[in-house]
């Protein structure tokens, strides 16, 4: 099973400096395993992000590509002070390769992608998102910018230092990467 978690700290405590421990726990929510959800099957959500101007959640799938193409799932939750009541996704968006083309699953031919953490940009609305590679494949770690229709936009240059080499136990460690 997937578990989502929250906490909450209370707006009051927030403005005054307070450290983690002011921090507790207020609810849990469940998505049973290999749920499926618009034509794909939610598996190992990991990066989470929280955009104020929509509120709108955004969960990365960081099934490595193993059910499906790498995606990311929108989703509203409920929750107050006292409580985290329920998680709704609301919808599933492919992340897309610089040539348009969505990414291959991890069992096919192609550029896959293992995305490990996702951030809205409140500057443009943008999506950023990383990728921990794959050594097997020679895939190197990146770190994209998408719409949020997961459209390319850009990649930011990565040092050569954490290029993955097939042959050799140099650069990222196997999906311990971004």
């Amino acid at each position: 099973m997937l578990l989502v978690l929250a906490w909450l700290m209370s707006t009051a405590q927030a403005g005054q400096g307070l450290s983690v421990q002011a921090l507790r726990f207020i609810g849990e929510q469940q998505i049973p395993h290999k749920q499926p959800f618009q034509g794909t099957t939610v598996g190992g959500l990991s990066g989470i992000d929280y955009d104020a101007g929509t509120d709108t959640w955004i969960l990365a799938s960081d099934d490595r590509s193993d059910f499906d193409a790498s995606r990311f799932y929108t989703a509203k939750l409920a929750y107050d002070g006292q409580a985290f009541t329920s998680m709704t996704l609301t919808s599933t968006v492919p992340f897309r390769q610089q040539n348009g083309k969505p990414f291959s699953s991890r069992w096919k031919l192609g550029e896959i992608a293992d995305v490990e953490a996702v951030r809205f940009d409140p500057l443009d609305d943008s999506i950023w998102y990383s990728s921990e590679g794959d050594r097997m494949r020679q895939l190197n770690p990146f770190i994209r910018r998408a719409l949020r229709s997961g459209e390319f936009i850009e990649e930011l240059s990565v040092s050569p230092m954490f290029a993955m080499r097939r042959d050799q136990q140099v650069g990222s460690r196997n999906n311990l990467a971004f």
